[in-house]
């Protein structure tokens, strides 16, 4: 549920939006600006009542303006894959169109203008409907691999392959946010976040992103930040509240230190309590050893047995933590190249917007 919340609340911009459309359906051409997408909710269908809201309530609904008239764009965000995802959009489009025609109807019939011929009709020759489409948004790390179209749900398997064309098809569109590759054609931080999360399954990967886009991501709008530490599940990205915001932009440059920072102290806490857990086993075997001493051994000799053991316990422990150790060195040496490799092309960034002095 916070996922789907953070979602809704990046994408209810009409920069993205706009950015959205133009990018994937018009490859990057600006057909489309900001200040065409409107919220209009007397304008937008109105769902019934008596049909389930999750068969077709969308995430976001806009009205886009086109000269002097408008569509409707519906946006649906799924982590996950539903195979049943073609006929849930399609019963909300044709919902959508069901309502337009019954708020026509409505105003006919409030302003009896419909001829006897065409009253069961309940719209005039004349009237057309707003067109609808959805776009679905798809951040899951799994490969979308279910159906695009109505004809790829259906089983035709007794229909002649002659006949197939009068069966009425639906196409879906589908975004695929971590395996699309013409994220160049968005010019909003759309691009940041598809190319954050198809990179994050790499470290590496992930920190070469990050450096190509220093700049950006020295003030992340913090709406982005959210989703990307919601979608990304690296573990170690702090929640919001807990970071310093300067005109609500998030320095991820600043974040990572923070990550490194919060590594080193989870180690050591870690370390310490192996110690701890580990001391706290051997006191209860002193006791038991020195109760059940009934063979004449002197204190000192049960002592020195108990030491030995100790001694053992504690090469064991000390080759595990010497792999913590070196462990964590590595990645510490990882975080702090990839800090140095940030704050250099700062550096570089903040030296070509100098001008010299006229």
């Amino acid at each position: 549920m916070r996922k789907d919340i953070s979602q809704k609340n990046y994408l209810d911009n009409p920069v993205r939006i706009a950015d959205l459309i133009n990018g994937f359906h018009f490859h990057g051409l600006p057909f489309v600006k900001a200040e065409d997408i409107q919220r209009d909710d007397s304008q937008i269908p109105v769902m019934k009542d008596d049909v389930p809201d999750s068969l077709f309530s969308h995430d976001l609904i806009r009205k886009i303006i086109n000269g002097t008239s408008y569509w409707f764009l519906g946006l649906e965000n799924q982590d996950s894959i539903d195979y049943s995802m073609v006929i849930r959009t399609l019963i909300c489009i044709a919902n959508g169109y069901y309502q337009q025609v019954r708020r026509l109807s409505q105003a006919h019939r409030a302003a009896k203008d419909l001829p006897s011929k065409t009253f069961t009709s309940r719209i005039a020759k004349e009237d057309l409907l707003i067109p609808i489409t959805v776009l679905v948004l798809y951040f899951g790390k799994e490969p979308w691999d279910a159906a695009l179209s109505l004809h790829d749900l259906l089983d035709f398997s007794g229909v002649p392959r002659e006949l197939r064309h009068v069966f009425a098809d639906y196409q879906m569109h589908v975004l695929d946010v971590r395996r699309y590759q013409e994220t160049r054609h968005f010019h909003s931080d759309l691009r940041l976040l598809f190319g954050f999360l198809q990179a994050d399954h790499d470290q590496k990967l992930l920190k070469n992103f990050i450096a190509d886009n220093t700049a950006e991501f020295s003030r992340l709008p913090s709406d982005l930040y959210s989703v990307l530490r919601q979608l990304s599940g690296i573990r170690n990205m702090k929640p919001i509240d807990e970071l310093t915001k300067k005109k609500g932009m998030i320095n991820m440059c600043k974040a990572l230190d923070d990550m490194v920072h919060d590594a080193e102290e989870n180690t050591t806490n870690k370390i310490i309590a192996e110690i701890s857990d580990t001391f706290s086993e051997i006191i209860p075997d002193i006791q038991n050893k020195l109760a059940k001493n009934r063979d004449g051994q002197t204190t000192s000799a049960v002592f020195t047995g108990i030491i030995q053991d100790i001694r053992n316990q504690y090469l064991e422990k000390q080759d595990e933590f010497e792999e913590e150790r070196q462990s964590f060195e590595n990645q510490r040496q990882d975080f702090e190249n990839q800090r140095q490799e940030l704050l250099s092309r700062i550096r570089e960034l903040e030296s070509q917007s100098s001008f010299p002095a006229s």
